[in-house]
């Protein structure tokens, strides 16, 4: 080190050992950018009046999304939150979850287990499926299952005809009985 007036000489540096471009740190940020796109596209994926088919994926994670006209195929677990069906044939799949949804016109068939919460469904059909259970959630309309081998509702209200029923806890066999007005 050596100093002479106010200046030191040798001693440590404070410069970066790399060369930055004249912009400084915009390219990074564009890189950023760039890189994060994939995920904002995935994030808020919104897509109406579109036949799309998804077949032969082992796991299927949906989040905040509206899907209309979708045919889910062949999957061996479906984790749905926060998003709106329409129109929509989950088939063949081992294990279906389903929270704080809301299902238009979606048919499910060939399901392992199906577990769906706070959710509202409107004329969903169930077809040929194992365990279903239902929570904490709103029908409209008369749901039909048909060939299923188990289903459970807790805290469910149905609505039909502008009349309302709930089911605290109860198993559905084919009819109203397990809810009332």
């Amino acid at each position: 080190k050596r100093v002479v007036g106010r200046k030191m000489y040798g001693g440590q540096s404070s410069a970066i050992p790399i060369r930055i471009s004249g912009g400084g740190v915009m390219p990074l940020i564009f890189a950023f950018a760039i890189l994060s796109f994939p995920e904002l596209i995935m994030n808020n994926l919104i897509i109406d009046n579109w036949q799309a088919a998804i077949k032969f994926v082992k796991d299927l994670y949906v989040k905040q999304t509206k899907v209309s006209g979708w045919n889910f195929s062949n999957i061996e677990s479906v984790d749905v939150q926060v998003c709106e069906f329409k129109n929509v044939a989950l088939n063949q799949a081992q294990n279906i979850l389903v929270d704080h949804s809301d299902f238009q016109s979606v048919h499910f068939s060939n399901i392992a287990n199906v577990i769906i919460s706070y959710s509202e469904l409107n004329d969903c059909r169930f077809y040929y499926s194992g365990y279903i259970e239902i929570r904490d959630s709103r029908i409209y309309g008369r749901p039909e299952f048909l060939g299923c081998s188990k289903i459970r509702f807790e805290n469910v209200e149905l609505i039909i005809d502008d009349k309302s029923y709930f089911c605290v806890h109860g198993t559905y066999n084919g009819g109203e009985d397990i809810f009332e007005s």
